[in-house]
């Protein structure tokens, strides 16, 4: 029983931690969108004219995110600390964990989506 919670905690700690970067890299490309039109980034050929309400949409979009690595980043925490708890771990103690390797992505759709990109009635 007891591995049994100790497995639960580690992997919902896994998807936590996960979840907190997709919501890190989400936040980056939020921030990205933002400052589209404001600022000229080296390479980027075409500076665009964002109306106020296109600003205000994105304003939204990056609050959004800003709270979305928030939550994440409580809920890391909370696992954080209920994973060392189970262990006896001094809660000073840093958690490192192995990141999670993603599925790769099958040939055939590699396939299909190259072909859809030159599709004529696209």
């Amino acid at each position: 029983m007891l591995e049994y919670k100790i497995a639960q905690r580690f992997h919902a700690l896994q998807l936590t931690e996960a979840e907190l970067q997709l919501a890190k890299k989400r936040l980056q490309q939020a921030s990205r969108y933002q400052n589209t039109g404001r600022k000229r980034h080296s390479g980027d050929p075409l500076i665009r004219y964002l109306t106020p309400l296109e600003t205000m949409r994105l304003d939204i979009v990056l609050q959004a995110a800003k709270q979305t690595v928030e939550v994440a980043e409580g809920e890391f925490n909370e696992a954080a600390e209920s994973f060392k708890a189970l262990l006896g771990m001094s809660v000073d103690n840093p958690i490192r964990l192995m990141t999670l390797t993603s599925v790769p992505t099958p040939d055939e759709f590699n396939i299909l989506e190259k072909n859809l990109q030159t599709h004529p009635a696209i």
